[in-house]
């Protein structure tokens, strides 16, 4: 897995340039470094087939964490992630479930632990499958 963290969005977009991907996931990754604020950081993760676009920024006692994992022809699922300062998990929310199976998927590419990981898969069984 290789990571990149930037503080702005020009950085980062200069970076996804550099890194040969498919037009498609460039333009989807370049979606989502576009919701960086001038607060975040904003990190690039290539893994496999995958890039991750991570914005990290404070929050009121912790920091907020989204993540968008984008495939190769631009699908991606939207993570929303919460954590206190103590740096527990406070709130986890896929934003563009497409399944369980795919947000299960996209958890497995995330750095959890594996009480991070259960508690996922707690509110990913009350995901309603959206029909396809």
């Amino acid at each position: 897995m290789n990571s990149t963290r930037f503080s702005t969005k020009t950085d980062a977009r200069n970076r996804l340039q550099q890194m040969g991907l498919p037009e498609a996931q460039i333009s989807a990754a370049n979606r989502a470094i576009g919701r960086a604020t001038v607060n975040s950081t904003i990190e690039l993760i290539k893994d496999g087939e995958f890039v991750i676009v991570r914005l990290e920024r404070p929050g009121i006692d912790g920091r907020q964490v989204m993540e968008s994992i984008i495939d190769a022809t631009g699908n991606k699922i939207n993570l929303q992630k919460a954590f206190n300062a103590s740096d527990r998990l406070v709130h986890f929310d896929p934003k563009t479930p497409v399944s369980q199976t795919n947000v299960r998927e996209a958890l497995i590419q995330m750095q959890l632990s594996e009480t991070q990981r259960a508690v996922a898969n707690r509110v990913i069984e009350q995901i309603t499958p959206i029909p396809q």
